[in-house]
């Protein structure tokens, strides 16, 4: 028997990806906000241990996390035209709390080479993610739409920001590897959600597509706005004045 799809509305989803871009991003804390602990942790690894080049190391774990994100981003914006966009999410978000538990095990087996390939596959999965989510607000957003980009952006200084303190206070309370096991556990749900929902995110590369339906607006002065229904193109032309005194409208129709 298949596993059923769930039926979340398109405001909860909106909600899953701020809720998901503020743990991407407390996880990008954790590091800097142990600073002085991973640093420890490096200078002693079993790779670095006694021969130096521990800042050098350290720097690299950004690094390898830029590299594994860059990279995948380009993959996963073309694969989202023939796969399920929140398919792509769910899995990119498995990858991603892969990617926590291995960094949490570098730490009991002393391995800096484990916690750099963990924080390039965080890198890896994040990709999945953020490729989707902007645009999937932006198009279910409707006349909201300022606002609920603006929550999901305000997401990442927010989750930066906390994620400097989540990582100091549980590197001092107990060790800094207990912090990624935490975020991995919080990730789970929001990763079976994004994989079981009934709505596949398609209507993200919905209007990219050839023959597609079109229906744009634009408030500007002097803005053209197009429409494309039913084979027809028509074009208005607005102008108005700073004081509203002389508006213009032109509109032509031609069929294509």
């Amino acid at each position: 028997m298949g596993v059923r799809a769930i039926e979340i509305n398109e405001k909860a989803i909106m909600v899953l990806l701020i809720v998901t871009n503020l743990i991407n991003y407390l996880d990008r804390g954790i590091i800097p906000g142990a600073n002085g602990e991973f640093t420890d942790f490096v200078a002693k690894s079993r790779e670095l241990g006694g021969k130096g080049g521990a800042s050098a190391a350290f720097g690299a774990l950004q690094s390898a996390f830029i590299v594994g994100f860059s990279l995948t981003c380009l993959g996963v914006g073309h694969l989202i035209h023939t796969r399920s966009p929140f398919g792509m999410c769910g899995r990119g978000l498995i990858v991603w709390i892969f990617a926590a538990v291995v960094a949490g095990l570098a730490r009991s087996t002393q391995s800096y080479s484990l916690l750099l390939l963990a924080r390039m596959l965080s890198g890896v999965g994040e990709a999945g993610f953020v490729t989707v989510g902007g645009p999937f607000i932006q198009d279910a957003g409707g006349t909201a739409m300022g606002l609920w980009l603006g929550v999901f952006y305000a997401a990442i200084p927010t989750g930066t920001a906390l994620g400097y303190g989540y990582g100091a206070f549980i590197a001092s309370r107990w060790n800094w590897s207990v912090a990624f096991y935490i975020e991995a556990l919080a990730m789970v749900p929001l990763a079976a959600c994004f994989l079981l929902s009934a709505d596949d995110g398609s209507r993200v590369v919905a209007k990219a597509e050839p023959g597609c339906e079109q229906d744009e607006t634009m408030d500007a002065v002097g803005g053209a706005v197009p429409r494309i229904e039913s084979g027809e193109r028509s074009t208005s032309l607005s102008i108005v004045a700073p004081d509203e005194a002389l508006v213009v409208e032109v509109t032509s129709t031609s069929s294509s």
